[in-house]
């Protein structure tokens, strides 16, 4: 099981700096036009369910948002991240909830223990969030990284 979720967050990784590089192409048709874009980065929620290697990805995250928010910000391009928490998902349910009985595994648990809302995300958890990064109403919030997770990285994470 660990070694999948490992494979997962190389290729998280891989994927997400295929992603800038397809986006800095993208945007580089619009930049003399002077077109605005609120640009959301969103992490996969497999990454946030490994042991130490996923949050090295969040980290790449929060490095690469800066990157780019760097090098978009001349353009009048705002970049921005929206990083969930744990959400129970197809992709890391193996990790959180036991097959046999249906209960949290020791690691679910955990992260609920860990978690001051003391639940998993729900995805209309994250739509006020991106909403604000992709709004007007968030003209000089660039460069950010915004954190969905219940408190987790707050208290300390698991």
């Amino acid at each position: 099981k660990e070694r999948r979720a490992i494979k997962q967050v190389a290729t998280t990784n891989v994927q997400a700096y295929d992603y800038y590089l397809r986006g800095r192409k993208f945007f580089s048709q619009y930049r003399r036009r002077g077109i605005q874009f609120a640009f959301l980065a969103l992490v996969l929620v497999a990454v946030l369910a490994t042991v130490n290697p996923g949050f090295s990805s969040v980290f790449n995250l929060f490095a690469l948002t800066r990157v780019m928010a760097v090098d978009y910000a001349r353009d009048k391009i705002r970049v921005n991240a929206l990083v969930p928490g744990f959400f129970l998902t197809e992709q890391n349910r193996f990790l959180l909830v036991d097959e046999q009985n249906g209960g949290l595994t020791d690691r679910g648990q955990r992260i609920l223990d860990h978690t001051p809302v003391e639940r998993f995300g729900h995805p209309e958890d994250l739509i006020a969030p991106a909403l604000l990064l992709l709004s007007d109403n968030a003209p000089f919030v660039h460069g950010t990284t915004v954190v969905v997770d219940g408190g987790l990285s707050a208290y300390g994470g698991v």
